[in-house]
């Protein structure tokens, strides 16, 4: 592989057997395997982590919110393992854990309230055409009583979920 070395030094410079004189440069090949790629490190979880424990407690809980989920369990086995681990500190990942943990599951309850709604929603609308199908609700009381079901289903649904 050829690389342009340039001298800077003061005296005559001898590279892979070609003198480059002082102040110049020159074009030479350089030994090496040129198949290999260079070997960048690239940080791991654990480096990141053992880095951000540098910090203060309190610049730390202002960086909670924005880890992810492994970073936070991380963070707290890697505080824990130490001679004085830092009660405060794993007291805010342990609420920030509770807070994720709250938040998904508020999350999963709405979702199945909505796909409910949808359901009830669709059995409405068919008991409905079903009714004005059949024409006179005197004579298809099933059928209004499907119609009046599905709307309290629905209107009940569709009422924000009472935390």
């Amino acid at each position: 592989m050829k690389s342009f070395i340039t001298n800077t030094t003061n005296s005559p410079m001898y590279v892979s057997g070609t003198m480059v004189p002082p102040g110049e440069g020159a074009l030479v090949e350089v030994p090496g395997n040129e198949d290999v790629a260079p070997v960048l490190a690239v940080p791991t979880l654990a480096d990141d982590v053992a880095e951000l424990l540098k910090k203060s407690v309190a610049n730390l809980t202002t960086e909670l919110p924005t880890l992810s989920g492994d970073a936070l369990d991380m963070m707290a086995a890697l505080e824990s393992g130490t001679p004085q681990p830092r009660k405060t500190l794993l007291s805010a990942i342990a609420q920030e854990q509770m807070a994720r943990a709250d938040a998904a599951m508020t999350a999963d309850k709405e979702a199945a309230r909505l796909a409910e709604l949808a359901t009830a929603q669709a059995a409405l609308e068919a008991a409905v055409q079903a009714l004005d199908v059949s024409g006179d609700t005197d004579e298809h009381p099933a059928l209004e009583a499907a119609v009046a079901s599905a709307k309290a289903t629905v209107e009940a649904l569709s009422l924000p979920a009472a935390e």
